[in-house]
């Protein structure tokens, strides 16, 4: 897999990478784990969390988003 982003310079982290990305790979592993119920997984250990840098997401947002 090879992500791209066209930030421009000057940006310690590109968003895509502090939000876009984090947020899909929270969002597909939800959807995989509820939608194949006959996945040999076990659902406490499937990580559905969201994983961002500290200072992108407040902590109000990020309690939102893991509803």
């Amino acid at each position: 897999l090879l992500l791209v982003d066209s930030t421009k310079a000057g940006k310690r982290m590109p968003d895509a990478f502090s939000n876009t990305i984090p947020i899909w790979c929270a969002v597909i592993n939800r959807a995989i784990l509820k939608t194949t119920p006959k996945m040999n997984v076990d659902a406490e250990f499937w990580n559905t969390k969201l994983y961002t840098p500290p200072s992108v997401v407040s902590s109000q947002e990020h309690d939102q988003i893991e509803q």
